[in-house]
């Protein structure tokens, strides 16, 4: 028994229509996240980003990050010893939005602030300090890996 050759060709079409639609049900559920979502508000202040940077290149010490058994402890360089400081700290997931965090920025007297790595995820995070030394802004971020 042989097969019409439109069959063939019906069939053919079938097939293409069904990995297609398939494929569009793959995508569909993947999640993407932006690593901002107001990624074009953020491309326009990115010059003040540059000039914060630039001022903290300046400063004497370097923002250090170590992570310790069970601690992530993050040494903030002090411009000045009797300006009051205020900032963040932002633990960045890449892998993930869902697993950021962000913390007030409350250093001790030499600088140093610990946080428990215990509820963090295993892998790489970007530590992202943002803090503000009188009226001068400043930030740093550096990539750490959990273990």
């Amino acid at each position: 028994m042989k097969i019409h050759w439109g069959i063939g060709i019906l069939a053919g079409f079938g097939l293409f229509l069904l990995v297609v639609l398939v494929m569009v049900g793959i995508s569909i559920t993947q999640t993407v996240d932006l690593v901002n979502d107001q990624y074009y508000d953020t491309g326009l202040k990115y010059q003040e980003r540059i000039g914060t940077l630039q001022r903290t290149a300046a400063l004497e010490g370097k923002v250090k990050v170590s992570v310790n058994a069970g601690d992530l402890t993050v040494q903030i360089p002090r411009p000045g010893a009797e300006l009051p400081m205020t900032g963040t700290i932002t633990l960045y997931r890449p892998s993930s939005k869902a697993k950021d965090f962000t913390t007030t920025l409350a250093p001790d007297s030499t600088g140093c602030q610990c946080i428990p790595t215990t509820p963090l995820e295993r892998g790489l995070w970007r530590i992202q300090v943002s803090w503000k030394a009188g009226n001068t802004n400043y930030y740093s971020e550096q990539p750490v890996m959990i273990l």
